[in-house]
Order: C-alpha cells, then structure tokens, then sequence
C-alpha cells in the first residue's frame, strides 16, 4: 500500500508542468550559486567549478530549493483539508499509517528528485557560458554526488520531517512554513556569526545544514584539495550529521505516531469555536453597524472600518498562540543582547541602546517572515474558514473590509515592534545601562522606517497587492515570501548593490556609529522612506482594485478600468502615487549617483581598470615629492565640507628633468588654483572622470631641485550617499577622520587605485600580479617608502579649525588652542621627518591625561564613552616605559589616543597620534582577561610602531609590512607578556591563529612566504605577529630585541628590508631550530 501511494504521488506530480518548471528553477540555482560562491571566495587559483565550491552549495541548500521544499511538502498532506477531500479519501480502505508513511516517504522523495536540478546545475556550470574555460576543471561527479547524499539529502529529510511534524500537530500549513523558515534562519544566522567571530563547535554542531562545519573543513583543505578533493567526513560535520539526522527521526516518529484520520480529517472543537467566533463577530458587528441605520456614506465606512479593524486586531493578538510566538521572540532578543560581539576580538560590551536595538537585524528576516505569513493568512481569512460566500454578499465595499485587515496588520506589528522596544529598554536597565539609554535610538531603530515597524508596514502592503492579484492564498505566501528572500539574497551574493533595488530598505541600517549616529543616512533614509511608502500606497489601492469579490474573475476583468472596486479618485490615486514614485526614485539616482556618491562596483573596478591602463605610463616618470608642508584647514562639518590652503615645498629627488605637475584627487575634491613661487600654473590636462590633472609647472625642476607649490581647494559632498561601502567618514557631521591623501593629491601615479585582486584584473583584462609590492630588488620601489610613495619624510606646520563644540585633531606636537567667532582653532608642528601617513579629524570628545615620564599622554573618546579610558591610559604608560626601557626612547614628548568610528578602520599611528575604532575596545565589558588583554596589546602595539616609524626607513617592497606592522605587533606582545603574564598572552595569540584561519582560505592572489609578505589583512598583523613571536621565544626575548635594535641602528638611513633583519634573525638561530624557522618564515604554512 505504501508503495502504491508513493508511485501515485510521483507519477501525479511528476506529470505537471510545475515539476518541469522547478527543476528548471533549481538548475538555474546551480549556475547562480556557484558563481555566487566563487566570487565570495576570491582566491586566484580557485576554479569555479572547484569541489570545495560544490559542498558549500550543496550544504546550504539555497533559497529557491528552500521554498520549494515548503511548497511541495505543504500540499502533500494539508490538501485534503484545503480542498475538502479528506472527508472522502480517509474513509477508503486504507490504513492510516500506511497513508501517512506513503505520503511522507513521496514528499520526501519528491523532494529529492527535484534536488537533482540543483546537481544538474552545479555540474554542468561549464557549460552555461559562465566564465572562461581556463577557469573550469574536468566535472567532479563523484564529489558532487558525495555532497549530495552526505548533506543535500539529510537536508532535505530534516526539512521534510519538521514540516511535517509541524502540520500534523497544529493542521495549519503557516506553522509549516514557520517551522521550515526558522530552521533556515538558526542556519543563516549561526553562518553569519561564524564568519564575524569565527566557527566554534556550538556553531558547528548547532547548525541545521552542516554549512559551518563544511565550511570550516574546506578552509583546512589545501587549493589543490579545495579544487579537486572529497570533503573529509570527521570532526564536527560527524556530530553535525549524526545530531540533525537524529532530530529529523525524532520528528518523523511525533508526527507518525500523532496522526490519525480522526484527529488531522476531523473538525475539532477548537476550530469550530474558531469558525463560530469569526462568522457570529463579523455578522453581530455588520448587523449592528448596517442594517439598522442602512446609511452607505463615506463617514458610516470610515466607523465600520475602524470597527472591523478592531475586531481582526483583536482575533489576532487575544490566541495564546500569538502570545507564545511573541515569548519565543522575545527570550532571542534577550539572548541576542547578551551574546553581540562588537568585534571579531572583542565579547561582551557594555549595555549600550544601539546593542540593544541590533536584534531587528539579527532576528529581522525570521520576523518579517513570519508579519507576511499572517498578513497572507489573514487577507484570506474568510475563505480559509468557508464564510466568504456570505462576508461578501454584505454592504460593505471591498476597501472597507480589506483594509481593516491591513490596519489590524499594522497594529499586530506595532505590538511586536514595541514589544522588541520594551525588551530592550529592559534588559538594558537590568545590565546597568539606564543612564545610557537612548530613547530616540530605540523608537528609530524599533519603531521606525529603520528595520522597524514602519519596515513591516510596508512589507504587508506586498502582501496586499499580491493577495489581491493571484486570489490564491497558497500561491500569495509563496510569492510574498519568495520575493523577500530573492531580494536578500541578490545582496547577500552582490547580485544587487543599490538600496534601491531593496524594497523597504533604507541606508544606513547596518551602519550606526557611537560616535557619528547614522550621519549622512538620517537625511538620505527619510527619502527612500517616502519612495518606498508611495510604492506602498500604490500596492494597497492596486490590492483594493484587484481583489476578488464573490466567484473568480478573469485577468480582463480585473483589469478593466471600469471595476467597481476603487471609484474615480482611487484609480486616480493609483497614478499619482506611481508618477510620485518615479520622480522620487529619480531624485534620489540623481543626489547618490549622478553625483558621484555611488559607484556601482563593476563599474568602480572598470574605472580602475582604465585608470591602470590610460595612466600607467606615469608610473614610470620622474615626478616631484613632498618634502614639506604648511597647512591652513578648515572643517565645516555640519556641511560636511572642508576648504584648505596647501603651502608645499616639492623636491625632485630623480635624475631627469620635471616639467609637468600631475595630481590625483579623490571624489568631491576640487583644486580651485595651483601657484608656483607665486604664479599661478595653467592646465594641460584636465580628466574629471579619472580626476587626474596635469599643470605646466612654470619653471621646470631638475634634478634635486626644490619648488615651493601653492595648492586652494576645496572639499565638498554634494547628495548623499546610500550605504557604508563609501560613508564619506573623512567629513562627517561628527567623528571626521580621513587620511591626508583623502584631501590633499595624491602626486604622479596613484597606485592605490589599482585592482589588487587577480581574479579581477584577469576579468579587467590586466595582467595578473605575482606580489601586491614590488619585487624585493625592485630599485625604485627601493628608494620609496610604503605609506606614500609620493612623498619623502615630510615635515610641516597644520593649523585646523572646526566648529565651536568639536576639537580638530593633526598630527605633530600641539602649539596652541583657540575659540573665536564659533571656532575652535588648533596648530600642529611636524619637527622632525615623519613618514606622510598623516590623518586629520574633528569630533566631539572627553579628554582624560596620563603621563609617563617625560611624554604626556592624552585621550579623547566620545563622552558616551568614558568606560576603557583608564585602561587604554595604562597601556599607554606601560608601553611607553618598556620603549625606553628596551629600545632606546619613545620618540615623542607628547602622544595622543583617540577615538573614532568605525567606518575607516581599526587601527591608525601617525605623528605623536594614535586613532582606535570604536568598535575595538572603548566600550566593550573588560571583566573578562581576553578584552583587556586585547585593548592593552593592542593599544601598546601602535606605541610600537610609533617607534619603528620615527627610526627604520622602510623600504616599498615586499615584507615591507614585516617592518612596520607586524614587527611592531611582536613587540606588543612582548608588552602584555610582562605586564599581563603568559595567559594573557596565548589568548590574544590564539585570537590572531583563529583570524588566519577565517580568511587564510580567502587569499584573492596566492600566498606568499612571510619573508615575501605583500600586506593580505590576515598576513603581517596576525600571521607575521605569531611567527615573529615563535622565533623570540626560540632566541629568546633579549636577543630578538638586540638583533632588531643592531639591524636598525646600523646604517640608520639605509632603506630597510625584512629579508635582510630575517637573515639576522636566523643566524641567532640554535641549529637545530633553523628548519622550524624555515617553515614559519621561507614557505608556506597553515598555522
């Protein structure tokens, strides 16, 4: 029997168009996801078709395969009783175990045969005309196939049981879809969390798809493995399998044994109490609203809808149901607030509003989800329940009933969206954090067009508008379901990257700094709002014109202009909130592309391209460097606008003759004259969209001549801009920081605008790079430094301003501070030759000084701040006395810490400054060893490099960052080693082997031995740092230090390579340890 019901199932099934229409669906999923995970993963000798590409696929299953799996599923059991026909068919001679066995075993089945569309797809990739053919290997079918009956197929039984279960224990097809998409966001959100803070075995074992832990055993793999090698099945994918695949059992064996004919055919009470409450409340409601008065105008609909709207409002929230729904959510959010990481090193923080708020992220397409499965099951209510014969013979127009179910809708969101508010307000103050509560904050972020419950309001207008135009409720959840994931997951794989192609999205969402709030994106968010909230109305007037009435229409018909759904102004409406639309979205192109605040980054990378292409040739002329440099800086924040004065002095350090000035100038910089000695220079190249210009200098330079230059200009973002990739962070309305080169040009070729990734210069037509740095030998690159190329040691004079309520930040030893006219004016002195990694900033900051001997210490963080300030102040004493302890001195009298959002980055050490993200420490709960011994070693190591800066000239070749970052970093654990003692010490250390581990996998080019560094994030700072501090251990820490100190003492104006302080290095070496030393730095390794 069992047998006979699944052959039935299969054969009715796959003799539809549907099935043929799926598969298709799923073989286009293979295309697209490989691709998709090809371009996440960048590294250069990866094929596209490589194996490790495969399993990753194959385990997360996709989106498509997902809502596919919760249609076919859906209808195997729950269509006899959507149609009515269980009645008929369980009174056949049949046992119902057996029913139930043959139905599941087909839906499963069923489920896996489509699955093969998606191996069909990820085979035949090479194929499709994706990609270049040197970019594919023979197909891996064996691999392939592995994958598939090692996760695919699990998979697919988990998703298959729970549904199941779900259905059988409720009869309701929403809980189903529920059970189904909420195992998809533990899945999502534990994939999310182990790609910010790392996988550990929680998140290995704990995720439903065994996503995390195929992850983790394919970045072990070596490339050779990840193209062509069989995913080893050991470890925590083991526990994963055998975890998941017992959950699955488990839920097949609860819904075995809990159905029955009688209780899954049969009415019960429950439902017919339902059925009875929702036909006497509507006909007592309508009874006593209509037929005594019998009045029809629009003042009596109005009270009838706001009558109604009540009445499903309270159907609704009043089922314990609901109120369970809004328990589970709510214990997430507690947990969420407990668990975010503000950082990959940093844990707990503190209790601030903006943690609080981030669970409408975390949780947000879980809650969405679940807003669109109630509003599709409440639009089709009356249907669901058998009553719409009668609902819609009564005198009440369409936009009466209809839209009181969208304003219950809304009220329903509202409720979770404050009731995600109280938590957090809550939570908040039982962590201790009632004097840092925000209420503005949570109301924007919760209650707002922020991810918040106007965010939700304009989702169930989707929802509307799709109710109204299929008049099929089935059909209505997967479209409004469907499309929101699609939308998601055309970002999540760079498919899409403007917010204008995310319906109810605004800029900004993932983007609130401490320190700048939402900056930028408070102004362009209330636009795309009201782009979103016309689409919005035009959706509910279309569902109002669209929905069906009594018997089904035809699409004529709907669509007939003459319906009777909407009157005149209504249809009116209709075009007016379109045209308003269109001439929005236009304004809204116009402020973030057109004016250049948006590239799109396929035309970003072709920009480049052309730049590499048109002006490389600069690359190899002689041009003139800065030497030195008189500043006169004004910043203007609320207009995010900044205009200065440049006095340069310019040397031409080659052997050739300079005639033409070359400057390179980034976005929103204009140069409004240039004068030499007095005259001003005339143009000879003029390229806006490169923004390259080139100006006849007035009296040529020759060799080892000097030349005073005079650069006015100016500064100014136009519009707004549209997400975090590009914040404009250097002019903010507070917490501006930017390099110099982000104001001032950038002279001759600009080599930081060239791709970096080889994959994408292939793509770009680019010859690939063997190195990010020049060759080790390279004898101009010799002659350069690494953090301008197009500058000498400079020295100088800045003198900045800002408004009264901010303090302007340069480098140097502070002059003199002043306040007049709503200005705050400081000057800045460069003495002695410093490299020209110069920032400037301005923000709003508490100042607390330090001192160690004979250098004052000052640190400025953010008001809201004041928690870590003592502990970055005593890192700051302690590092500085081991610098003048073990290496000679810290160079400055006088060094400042700051605070800065986090938008630039984590780290900066320039001129007697040192700039720290937010986000790395200033708020983060130090009760714990690891933050603080993060913080302090982190902090030390600037102090570090500080140090190496002002005494090694670095040359600009490979391990140039050897030097300069992770030499310094290999000192600051010598630091915390003595102050913090050795358990401190391997905890940041493992932190650093478990970053390599995250992203060694994802080396876009091919990695280098440390001794050939070429500046990979992952690399010098944690890479080099480890390796650096294994061969102290193996000399032992006095000799590390005297070697380094020796190497650079000696010679101190020679450029420096660290293939050369790694030959003195070895050669303290014992003899035995040389090959271990060798393998750390001279080839190769996975740590």
């Amino acid at each position: 029997m069992i047998l006979k019901i699944i052959t039935y199932e299969l054969k009715k099934r796959f003799t539809s168009w549907i099935t043929l229409l799926f598969f298709a669906m799923l073989i286009f999923q293979g295309f697209w996801y490989t691709k998709g995970f090809f371009d996440y993963y960048p590294n250069d000798g990866l094929l596209m078709n490589a194996t490790a590409i495969g399993y990753m696929n194959l385990s997360a299953c996709g989106m498509l395969m997902i809502i596919i799996v919760a249609i076919v599923t859906g209808t195997a059991l729950h269509k006899d009783l959507q149609y009515g026909t269980g009645q008929w068919v369980y009174a056949l001679p049949v046992k119902e175990k057996s029913f139930y066995v043959g139905r599941f075993l087909s839906s499963f089945l069923f489920n896996v045969l489509l699955a093969l569309g998606y191996v069909v797809g990820i085979a035949l990739l090479p194929y499709s005309g994706i990609g270049e053919p040197d970019r594919f290997g023979a197909i891996p079918w064996g691999q392939i196939l592995h994958g598939f009956f090692l996760l695919t197929v699990p998979n697919l039984f988990l998703l298959t049981s729970l549904f199941f279960v779900a259905l059988v224990f409720t009869r309701r097809l929403a809980a189903g879809y529920l059970v189904v998409f909420g195992t998809v966001i533990a899945f999502l959100l534990m994939q999310t969390v182990s790609e910010a803070s790392g996988i550990t075995p929680a998140l290995a074992i704990g995720d439903p798809f065994g996503y995390v832990s195929t992850d983790g055993l394919t970045g072990q793999m070596s490339l050779e493995e990840r193209n062509f090698g069989y995913l080893p099945f050991t470890g925590y994918l083991v526990l994963n399998r055998a975890l998941w695949f017992s959950i699955a059992i488990v839920a097949f064996l609860l819904s075995y044994f809990k159905f029955s004919f009688k209780s899954f055919g049969n009415k019960v009470g429950s439902k017919k109490k339902t059925l009875k409450d929702v036909y006497v409340a509507q006909t007592e409601s309508l009874k006593a609203t209509l037929i005594p008065k019998l009045s029809f105008s629009t003042g009596d609909f109005i009270k009838k809808l706001w009558t109604l709207a009540k009445l499903e409002f309270q159907n609704i929230t009043r089922p314990m149901s609901f109120k369970m729904i809004i328990g589970i959510i709510v214990l997430m959010e507690i947990l969420q607030s407990l668990m975010w990481n503000a950082s990959f090193y940093i844990g707990p923080t503190m209790p601030l509003t903006s943690t609080m708020t981030l669970f409408r992220l975390s949780f947000g397409v879980f809650i969405m989800m679940l807003i669109i499965i109630w509003s599709g099951e409440l639009f089709f209510k009356d249907r669901v329940v058998k009553i719409s014969a009668i609902t819609d013979t009564l005198p009440v127009p369409v936009w009466v009933t209809q839209f009181s179910r969208f304003l219950a809708l809304a009220g329903m969101a509202f409720i979770l969206a404050f009731s995600f508010m109280a938590v957090g307000v809550i939570v908040q103050v039982l962590k201790g954090g009632a004097s840092l509560m925000e209420v503005g904050l949570f109301a924007y972020d919760m209650l707002g067009y922020n991810w918040g419950w106007l965010t939700y309001v304009l989702w169930i207008a989707v929802v509307f508008f799709i109710a109204g135009l299929t008049g099929n409720r089935f059909l209505t959840h997967i479209l409004s379901v469907g499309s929101f994931l699609l939308i998601i997951l055309a970002f999540e794989l760079g498919l899409a990257e403007q917010v204008i192609f995310a319906y109810a999205a605004v800029p900004g969402l993932e983007d609130y700094s401490e320190i700048s709030e939402y900056g930028i994106w408070y102004t362009s968010a209330v636009w795309y709002f009201l782009m979103w909230t016309l689409a919005a109305i035009t959706f509910v007037l279309l569902g109002i014109y669209l929905w069906d009435r009594g018997a089904g229409k035809s699409w004529l018909t709907k669509l007939s202009l003459r319906g009777k759904q909407l009157n005149l102004m209504g249809k009116v409406g209709i075009f007016a909130a379109l045209i308003a639309f269109f001439v929005l979205q236009s304004f809204i192109v116009k402020n973030v592309n057109k004016k250049g605040n948006f590239i799109p980054s396929a035309t970003l990378e072709e920009l480049d391209a052309t730049y590499e292409r048109t002006y490389g040739y600069l690359a190899e002329r002689a041009h003139p460097k800065y030497a030195h440099l008189d500043l006169q800086f004004n910043f203007y924040p609320e207009k995010r606008k900044a205009s200065y004065v440049a006095d340069v002095l310019l040397i031409n350090p080659s052997d050739q003759r300079i005639d033409t000035l070359f400057l390179n100038t980034k976005h929103a910089v204009a140069i409004n004259s240039v004068y030499q000695e007095g005259e001003m220079l005339q143009a000879v190249r003029r390229d806006s969209v490169q923004r390259v210009f080139g100006f006849a200098l007035s009296k040529p330079m020759f060799p080892k001549d000097t030349a005073f230059v005079q650069l006015k200009m100016i500064k100014d973002y136009k519009g707004f801009t549209q997400s975090g990739a590009d914040p404009q962070a250097d002019l903010m309305a507070n917490g501006s920081f930017g390099a110099i080169a982000e104001y001032l040009p950038v002279i001759g070729y600009d080599s930081g605008r060239e791709l970096d990734e080889n994959r994408v210069r292939y793509d770009q037509g680019l010859a690939k790079w063997e190195s990010r740095y020049p060759e080790i030998r390279d004898t101009k690159a010799l002659m350069e430094n690494p953090f301008a190329p197009d500058a000498l040691r400079v020295t100088g004079s800045i003198t900045i301003s800002t408004s009264e309520n901010q303090v302007p930040f340069a480098p140097g030893r502070l002059l003199s501070t002043s306040t007049k006219k709503g200005r705050t004016s400081r000057t800045y002195e460069i003495g002695s030759p410093t490299y020209f990694n110069w920032y400037l900033g301005s923000a709003k900051v508490a100042q607390k000084t330090f001192n160690s001997g004979k250098t004052g210490i000052s640190v400025y963080a953010s008001p809201k701040h004041p928690f870590n300030i003592d502990l970055y102040g005593k890192a700051l004493e302690k590092g500085i006395d081991y610098l003048n302890n073990a290496f000679g001195g810290y160079p400055y009298e006088e060094v400042r810490l700051l605070e800065i959002p986090f938008y630039q980055g984590e780290f900066f050490a320039y001129p007697n400054s040192i700039a720290i993200s937010e986000r790395e420490g200033w708020y983060a709960d130090t009760t714990g060893m690891k933050e603080r011994a993060y913080i302090f070693q982190s902090t030390v190591t600037q102090l570090a490099k500080h140090w190496i800066q002002h005494n090694v000239n670095i040359a600009n070749v490979q391990g140039a960052e050897m030097l300069s970052v992770a030499l310094p970093e290999s000192i600051g654990l010598q630091i915390l080693e003595k102050e913090m003692g050795q358990e401190a010490l391997e905890q940041v250390i493992e932190k650093k082997r478990d970053y390599v581990g995250l992203h060694q996998a994802n080396e876009p080019n091919k990695e280098p031995p440390l001794i050939y560094a070429d500046g990979a994030d992952y690399l010098e700072p944690h890479k080099g740092a480890i390796a650096l501090n294994r061969l102290q251990n193996i000399i032992g820490r006095e000799k590390y230090n005297r070697v380094i100190l020796d190497f650079i003492q000696k010679k101190p104006e020679e450029q420096k390579v660290f293939l050369d302080l790694y030959q003195k290095l070895l050669d303290a070496v014992p003899l035995a340890e040389k090959e271990k030393v060798g393998d750390l730095f001279e080839r190769v390794n996975i740590l």
